[in-house]
């Protein structure tokens, strides 16, 4: 099928039946009429299937198809259980004559012939119809009649005489006697066909298990049940194929997982899985017998498959509303589901030599899935497709991203080859890409577009970051081959476009951090220390990203200007200390007072002591407790005014004033600690009685001499005043 002529009605015709054979052989144009009224009779009234006793879950519809006799049509033990379809379900012979000596010179003997040829077979149902209707008299019918049951007096449960049209209670009496032999070869091949597929089900586990065939197999077991009308049923057995292959990858790792799975590492990936040349496609190609190649054909079964049921609904009476959307949804589930699987097997394998084109086959899947799923609805703008539509574009820029750093490093002459044999757009793109380090970076930013937009939508914000760290990380090795390119008297414009692709990323990036994705909390901190003293800090991050940022620096920035701190940015209730010269008392007042406290000198310039406490270290998504360290060698009241952290590579830096802390996050630093000891402690002071106090004070730095200094012994609360 061409993309360009890519239909709703194409891809449900890309599916054809199985016709219901049923031989005739002998002469009568009477029974020509018949064979309409019986495939239109059938066509228009599924039937109900009873097996072992039980009634089949879905009603059949058998599509009849009346062929010549052909002895190769006749079932025996040498038919594949796979080829069982192609075989005749009955053989009938017609028997038209006018008196009993035509009977016995011309058309015995071919009935004999004919009847010799299905003895030689095992299983066989036929029927003889007889038509009476040249025959006038009473006599000669009957004597015709006695003949033919005499010649066949084993088998008078299989002579029919063919009714008259007009009579509506011998036309169904015949109907129903054809049906129950169609049901007893239907029964026939379906047993027989779950008797091989078990057999081969059970040496899934050994070296010798061929998986092409068996694949092969249940895929025509499942289109066998689908001509008859059962698509729910084909459905659960595609459905079963599927996990089979999954169980057997996600345990390919393992000491016991079958040899057959390294087997398909042998087989070369030549020509493109194509999704809609498959479609058409009655089994895989013997060439397309990879695991690829089977995902591939299974997933563009199921498609065709949704799109069959989602049209046989939509004529139905009781359609759902979201018929549409049902169907849009479970094209892209599959899509999804064959791509990781596809990835999974190469990771648990380590196919490695596979692993552009597996890059490629997951463009063109994304592609061609989202094309086929346009064709009901834009995607786009379907609410509960956008999870499963940010999971494939995210697959499809991981693939783009490995396939153009591979590239990068190692020229692969054989995926020029595989790529230059399919004319699909995509393909040229890719080739072009491929020849093109500008066109590389071109169409890995706008694949990287696409699928940030689809995470934006889906709210997996820390994905979509990832996503763009990704691309920071390519454009920057970009950058770097280019400028050691124009260093050797390359393109210096090239060098230019490069640097503004990356700060037009870093607006975009800018754009997204408006997440909280950091949360910062200091719990444990001492605020109060002198100079020379060594503080110690613990900081807990909880990062809101997926990813891991190695080697990362954490810096905590302290100011001592009260104009530049958290409290004045966040509103939080912030002490600092203030010295008063002409009171000559120091206090504790809050940040804004002193904000709103006229200044003595406005001309006078502020000085704001900074310093920094930084570290590094690997951010793991989650909780991070980091240990800051250092000694202080300067006096003031210091405030946290912000922490940043910026990635190794320098692209991402995130600055938060945001933090959280039991008690204000403010590092008051002192000189020396004065020593106060009293002299007369041992004196006992009693209530009521004034007394004198000796205390000896040593200073460490200079105080003023009418300092006050104040006492707040335990109760009795009394203050002493020096």
């Amino acid at each position: 099928m061409d993309r360009k002529d890519l239909d709703l009605n194409g891809v449900a015709r890309c599916f054809t039946k199985n016709h219901v054979l049923i031989t005739h052989c002998g002469t009568d144009s009477a029974f020509s009429v018949y064979q309409h009224a019986l495939a239109s009779h059938f066509a228009r009234n599924p039937v109900v299937w009873k097996r072992n006793n039980k009634v089949f879950p879905h009603l059949l519809t058998f599509n009849l198809k009346f062929v010549p006799f052909d002895e190769n049509l006749c079932f025996g033990p040498q038919i594949n259980p796979a080829e069982a379809h192609k075989i005749a379900y009955l053989h009938i012979f017609n028997i038209s004559v006018g008196n009993l000596e035509e009977y016995k010179s011309t058309v015995r003997h071919n009935v004999s012939d004919w009847f010799a040829k299905l003895n030689s077979k095992n299983d066989v149902q036929w029927i003889i119809i007889i038509n009476t209707s040249r025959i006038r008299d009473r006599k000669t019918k009957a004597s015709v009649m006695d003949k033919i049951r005499s010649d066949f007096s084993k088998h008078h449960s299989k002579l029919f005489e063919l009714p008259d049209t007009t009579d509506h209670n011998a036309f169904t009496s015949f109907v129903q006697s054809l049906q129950q032999f169609l049901f007893h070869h239907l029964n026939l091949v379906v047993e027989i066909w779950d008797t091989s597929l078990k057999t081969a089900y059970e040496k899934r586990k050994q070296p010798n298990f061929d998986c092409y065939n068996y694949f092969v197999s249940m895929v025509e077991y499942g289109r066998f049940h689908w001509s008859f009308g059962a698509v729910e049923f084909a459905i659960t057995i595609f459905d079963d194929l599927e996990q089979l292959f999954n169980e057997f990858v996600l345990r390919a790792s393992e000491h016991d997982s079958p040899r057959w799975l390294t087997q398909l590492l042998n087989i070369p990936v030549r020509n493109r899985p194509d999704i809609l040349v498959c479609m058409g496609n009655r089994v895989v190609e013997k060439d397309q017998a990879h695991y690829i190649g089977m995902r591939n054909y299974l997933l563009s079964q199921q498609i065709v498959l949704a799109v069959h049921l989602y049209q046989q609904k939509m004529k139905s009476n009781d359609a759902a509303p979201s018929l549409r959307s049902d169907c849009v949804i479970e094209i892209l589930r599959r899509a999804l589901i064959s791509i990781e699987s596809v990835k999974e097997f190469n990771t648990q394998l380590k196919n490695e030599k596979d692993e552009s084109k597996t890059n490629c086959w997951i463009w063109w899947t994304v592609n061609e899935s989202i094309d086929i799923c346009n064709l009901l609805c834009d995607v786009s703008h379907l609410d509960p497709a956008v999870s499963l539509l940010s999971r494939l574009h995210l697959n499809k820029f991981d693939a783009v991203q490995s396939l153009f750093k591979f590239l990068r490093v190692i020229d692969d002459f054989q995926l020029d080859e595989f790529l230059k044999k399919d004319e699909s757009n995509e393909s040229k793109t890719l080739l072009a890409a491929l020849r093109s380090v500008e066109t590389m970076a071109s169409e890995m930013e706008k694949v990287h577009d696409v699928c940030v937009h689809e995470m934006h939508n889906s709210a997996r914000y820390r994905c979509a970051l990832h996503v763009t760290q990704k691309l920071f990380d390519y454009l920057r090795i970009g950058l770097i081959f280019f400028i050691i390119q124009c260093e050797n008297g390359g393109d210096e414009a090239m060098k230019e476009l490069f640097f503004k692709k990356c700060q037009n990323k870093v607006v975009k990036w800018d754009q997204i951090w408006h997440k909280e994705l950091f949360l910062i909390e200091i719990s444990r901190f001492q605020s109060i220390q002198t100079i020379g003293s060594n503080v110690e800090m613990t900081l807990k991050i909880v990062s809101q990203l997926g990813f891991v940022l190695s080697n990362s620096r954490v810096v905590l920035h302290f100011d001592s200007s009260p104009n530049a701190n958290i409290g004045h940015s966040n509103k939080l209730s912030v002490l600092s200390l203030q010295h008063d010269s002409r009171e000559n008392v120091c206090r504790l007042v809050s940040e804004f007072k002193i904000k709103k406290q006229p200044s003595v000198d406005e001309n006078r310039d502020e000085k704001s002591t900074k310093f920094e406490l930084a570290a590094n270290f690997d951010i793991q998504p989650g909780e991070n407790n980091i240990k800051f360290s250092t000694d202080i060698n300067v006096m003031g009241c210091f405030v946290l005014e912000k922490v940043s952290i910026i990635s190794d590579n320098g692209c991402l830096r995130h600055e938060s004033s945001n933090i959280s802390s039991r008690s204000p996050p403010i590092l008051i630093c002192i000189s020396t600690p004065h020593s106060i000891s009293v002299i007369n402690d041992t004196q006992p002071f009693l209530a009521g009685v004034v007394q004198k106090v000796e205390v000896e004070i040593e200073a460490k730095n200079d105080i003023l001499s009418e300092t006050n200094l104040q006492f707040l012994p335990s109760p009795p609360h009394l203050q002493f005043l020096v």
